[in-house]
């Protein structure tokens, strides 16, 4: 077929010209065994089974010192090398792993197989019947779980097109109350419902466990907190199940969209997508940088404020740390961020549930643009945290580094006659609490 795809638009990551020759190497036979593999399928379940495995087995083949980010770009990129490969001879098998493709697996690869199905289609290019979505439907599942510790685990069963599959997710309590992954386990019905059983014939405590039939509407929660917040941390390197997550962050997507309900992020598309817009997927990789802060205490009288040298970039979870370790506080109350979408918009709640891997350096793009610290429940301070300059660290000199000060200690939140009322509207923020203590 005489057809020629533009993806120049969503260009691969890092360009086969600056890649290892093993590299590129590979990638006419991943795509061809991938091809194969997809033309054999008489289902859609069983080609995203079959991407996934591919996704897989590039995990596990990326170096151990590499963390989930850097592993997800490099196998986004190489997914992204088998697209281009393909799209040079295209077909309906073509088009029906694109399809796939474009709903499973990271983000940028995710884009480049949509833009590409989509140039297919507009030139008339049939994909093969089982390419396209299924109905899904949740057949049943429950949840169980113990308090005390926070730890918890929930079971569906999906009917996709037919196909019944399931699906088991542990996940249990952070320190700071978030739910986080701790497994993916793909099963069929049978092993789901024994997993069900299982836990119902554990002792049960009222005030301390539990075990609970779910509908779609409290599955579609779960799925879209456990998500959102990301997987436990662990000293062991990337977690195994990692990549399994594509196909549960699939289903939590397509359960969203049957019942009306917003699209489900994952943290893992969160990451790299800030990760890419960061520029650490170039070569070389960016210097280290710095950043100068500015910390205001809005309505304190006299005016107080802290201004900081940061050695590097920072998660908002670390900024916690410094804000409270600025004005002396102890950690005693709630706290939230809230950062603008858009420079003329007002700041809306950052989630809690990404504060571990929001990074400052995101927010803040350039001098004089600013977030909100907002610390306290009844009487909260209102903190506003501005980026004044980015430099080059100095090796030598420890950080975070206070360097000016501005007013007193303000002591914990509600206290009387430091500061006056601030509208908190002013400042787009609603409540506390996207944080904790």
């Amino acid at each position: 077929m005489d057809l020629e795809v533009d993806l120049s638009q969503v260009p691969p990551l890092m360009p086969a010209a600056r890649l290892s020759p093993g590299m590129v190497a590979m990638v006419p036979d991943v795509a061809a065994e991938q091809l194969d593999r997809i033309g054999r399928s008489r289902h859609r379940y069983e080609a995203e089974l079959s991407l996934l495995a591919l996704c897989e087995s590039l995990d596990e083949n990326m170096p151990t010192e590499f963390t989930s980010a850097s592993a997800d770009l490099n196998t986004a990129n190489i997914l992204m090398l088998v697209i281009e490969h393909l799209v040079q001879t295209p077909s309906p098998s073509v088009l029906g792993l694109l399809m796939v493709a474009a709903d499973l697996g990271p983000v940028p690869s995710r884009r480049m197989a949509a833009e590409a199905a989509r140039q297919l289609k507009a030139a008339g290019v049939q994909p093969p019947r089982w390419a396209h979505a299924a109905p899904l439907k949740m057949l049943r599942a429950w949840g169980h779980g113990d308090r005390v510790p926070d730890e918890h685990s929930l079971g569906v069963v999906f009917s996709y097109g037919h196909r019944e599959h399931g699906f088991v997710v542990p996940f249990a309590g952070d320190d700071l109350g978030f739910q986080r992954l701790k497994q993916v386990w793909v099963q069929t019905p049978e092993l789901v419902d024994q997993s069900r059983a299982a836990v119902r014939e554990l002792p049960r405590l009222r005030s301390v466990n539990y075990h609970e039939e779910l509908d779609d509407t409290n599955v579609l929660d779960r799925l879209r907190e456990v998500l959102e917040t990301g997987p436990e941390a662990s000293t062991e390197g990337r977690p195994d199940f990692r990549v399994r997550t594509y196909l549960l962050h699939l289903r939590a997507r397509q359960l969203a969209a049957a019942l009306g309900e917003p699209d489900v992020e994952a943290s893992y598309d969160l990451i790299l997508a800030d990760s890419i817009e960061r520029g650490e997927h170039a070569i070389p990789a960016p210097a280290p940088t710095g950043y100068r802060i500015r910390l205001t205490l809005e309505g304190s009288r006299p005016q107080t404020w802290r201004r900081i040298a940061l050695g590097n970039d920072v998660t908002l979870l670390k900024l916690h740390e410094i804000v409270q370790w600025a004005f002396e506080w102890q950690n005693v109350d709630l706290y939230s961020f809230a950062a603008h979408e858009m420079e003329d918009d007002d700041p809306d709640p950052v989630p809690g549930a990404r504060l571990s891997y929001t990074r400052l350096g995101s927010l803040l793009r350039r001098p004089g643009t600013s977030i909100a610290y907002l610390y306290g429940d009844r009487n909260p301070w209102l903190v506003t945290i501005e980026s004044e300059d980015a430099f080059v660290p100095d090796p030598n000199v420890k950080y975070p580094r206070l360097i000016e000060v501005g007013g007193g200690v303000p002591g914990e939140p509600g206290e009387a006659d430091y500061v006056d009322e601030v509208d908190l509207r002013d400042a787009g923020i609603g409540s506390a609490g996207t944080g904790s203590r």
